[in-house]
């Protein structure tokens, strides 16, 4: 399903209000995406996390095992559904139609209306609707069905929130940009050479003069569902630079904007207008100013305004508008933290922090409103900061880790804070999906796969998905972060390994994997290859036949994840994205910190759900793995 089709197919959905549940017994989870055991160990010992400390001293804490593969998507799902991925079905952020090669986004797709073509002109006879690709209900709904009340927000991996019951709900990660993406900025540029590479994740516009030092630009928006050729809507700019005051007036809309070099605007909203201007599509940016000579201007991925969303962002619709309204508008991009713009250079380093730091202060507000109200149930709250600082700034030596440090110490005080207002019959939980490692090494699984014998390349590349693989000669191929697929005949588009030979190959690869040495250090690349069966006899259709969990210091190349193939297997990694989490689920952990002491481990993300609804004396289901992390033996 295109991006388009996400857009277009879901501008005018909502969701039903919801009611709430009874009064009870409080449990506050707050869930720290990336927080890494090792290193928070390390602070508590130096006394640099002291609330962390004292929840570890007064109930427990202990390592958190992660899903296979350690993926955010993949292990959040686990937490929401008390499942493995053979059961809930997401085992990447990417999977493939076999059908036909596409690759798409795991956790979510668009079902389109129905529409009328006369010409260019288009005319929408129904509306379509986002579907959740995750199978099996979240854990809030047999709270719900207790009559237990809840309320999940930014929770990762559940949008659009459906099946909600009557929790409140704020869809976190996975939730697109207004193009359907997971986030695509736009950077605005006199610099010709900026604006024609095409930042990674962004897009490049060149400023043409209206008049000297006066500047307008187009930034393009979701496509008009009322044209047949999919043109987009558009959002025009106006650019001002004052270069003796090192500044801009940017206009965008009927709004002014005065912003000096470094400086962040406030979220701006902004009208796409439709038809006639009629009725429009409402959003948001943000606006930094990089430079002005030459003068960069980033400009924020289109996020989905929370007072007018344009698509399903919470269950009630009207949750993410009582939000907005408490503390003002709030970024809804899955992923805010633009770690994209500051690898290709738009952000600086100073400009990344500034956007960190102000996503972090808004999710605090966010919770200290939520908390004031908090009388009764579950309140689960996701913070973001952890991961995408830990991405850049993981294991970096003589200080470069400061940033990250600081996350660290800034969410040990919104411990503090949450502790101080629950009472000694109420439950904290602190957790993380998993934790970190660096990755100094890349490893290109397809151009391994094609060393090997594995697969093969055309002479003259088609125009198809995955077009530069010669299928005939091919039997397995790299997809997404952690995933291998075998060429296989009724399956694949092109498949060529007859359902005879998939045991004997899948098991021909996999020792050959956990066989390959790094040819600087003779180190391991790969010291995991898993079977999904393993995971779950039952499982999901959608899955790779092998997740790859690659050995410390180790990460899939960004081209074999999205399907190419380099030159060579092993190369350096020189980006600024220097550590992952998406390798062997053994070796990045994630933790666990209550307010209860702890049962005999370990503990896995799968007992979460278990142990939140003992809290409130509700029986899981039979089929789960997990337990109570306070109970006894497994």
């Amino acid at each position: 399903m295109t991006r388009a089709m996400l857009v277009v197919a879901v501008l005018l959905a909502a969701c039903q209000p919801r009611t709430a549940g009874p009064r009870g017994a409080r449990v506050v989870v707050l869930g720290i995406d990336g927080m890494d055991p090792a290193l928070a160990a390390e602070m508590m010992r130096a006394g640099e996390l002291p609330a962390l400390a004292r929840l570890a001293s007064r109930g427990g804490f202990a390592p958190l095992g992660t899903s296979t593969p350690p993926q955010s998507p993949t292990a959040w799902s686990g937490f929401i559904t008390g499942l493995p991925p053979g059961r809930h079905g997401i085992f990447d952020f990417v999977h493939r139609d076999p059908a036909t090669l596409t690759p798409y986004l795991s956790t979510s797709q668009a079902l389109p209306g129905s529409r009328l073509n006369l010409g260019s002109l288009a005319v929408p006879l129904s509306s379509g609707s986002v579907e959740l690709l995750r199978r099996e209900l979240p854990f809030w709904r047999h709270l719900d069905r207790a009559g237990v009340g809840a309320t999940v927000v930014k929770i990762p991996a559940h949008f659009p929130p459906t099946d909600d019951g009557g929790a409140r709900v704020l869809s976190g990660m996975g939730t697109p940009d207004l193009l359907g993406t997971y986030g695509t900025y736009t950077v605005l540029t006199t610099d010709a050479r900026l604006a024609r590479r095409a930042p990674g994740g962004g897009r490049g516009v060149l400023l043409a003069a209206a008049a000297p030092d006066r500047y307008r630009a187009v930034i393009e928006g979701p496509p008009s569902p009322f044209s047949s050729r999919g043109r987009p809507l558009l959002l025009p700019l106006g650019v001002a630079v004052d270069r003796r005051a090192e500044g801009v007036l940017v206009t965008l809309g009927a709004r002014r904007l005065l912003l000096g070099v470094g400086e962040w605007s406030a979220w701006v909203p902004f009208e796409l207008p439709l038809l006639g201007g009629v009725s429009s599509v409402s959003g948001m940016v943000r606006v930094y100013l990089a430079s002005v000579e030459p003068l960069v201007l980033y400009v924020s991925p289109l996020n989905i305004d929370p007072e007018r969303p344009a698509l399903p962002i919470s269950s009630p619709a009207s949750f993410a508008r009582d939000l907005a309204r408490r503390v003002g508008r709030f970024d809804t991009l899955g992923i805010p933290e633009d770690t994209k713009a500051l690898s290709s250079g738009v952000l600086t380093e100073r400009g990344f922090l500034l956007q960190a730091r102000q996503v972090l202060d808004q999710r605090v507000q966010l919770l200290d409103s939520l908390l004031a109200e908090l009388d009764q149930g579950l309140l689960f709250f996701y913070f973001s900061s952890v991961d995408q600082l830990s991405h850049v700034f993981f294991g970096a030596a003589s200080g470069g880790d400061r940033p990250l440090r600081d996350a660290y110490r800034r969410l040990d005080h919104v411990v503090q804070r949450t502790q101080e207002r629950l009472g000694p019959a109420d439950l904290l939980l602190v957790m993380s999906d998993h934790g970190f490692g660096t990755a100094h090494r890349l490893f290109d699984l397809n151009a391994w796969l094609r060393q090997a014998g594995y697969l093969a390349l055309r002479a003259r590349p088609r125009q198809e998905n995955l077009g530069h693989i010669d299928w005939a000669r091919t039997q397995a191929y790299g997809l997404g972060l952690n995933g291998l697929y075998l060429n296989l005949a009724g399956r694949e588009r092109d498949g060529a390994v007859p359902s005879s030979r998939r045991e004997e190959l899948l098991a021909r690869i996999a020792e050959e994997l956990l066989a390959v040495p790094d040819s600087e250090t003779g180190a391991p690349v790969v010291t995991e290859v898993v079977r999904p069966e393993q995971l779950d006899p039952r499982v999901a259709g959608r899955a790779p036949d092998l997740v790859v969990g690659y050995g410390r210091g180790y990460r899939v190349s960004d081209g074999s994840a999205l399907g190419e193939v380099g030159a060579q297997p092993l190369q350096a990694n020189t980006q600024r994205w220097r550590a992952d989490h998406c390798g062997d689920h053994r070796l990045t952990p994630g933790v666990l910190f209550a307010s209860r002491r702890l049962g005999r481990g370990p503990h896995t993300i799968y007992d979460l759900a278990p142990t939140i609804l003992a809290a409130f004396g509700v029986h899981p289901p039979p089929d789960w793995p997990g337990r109570s992390v306070f109970s006894g033996e497994r």
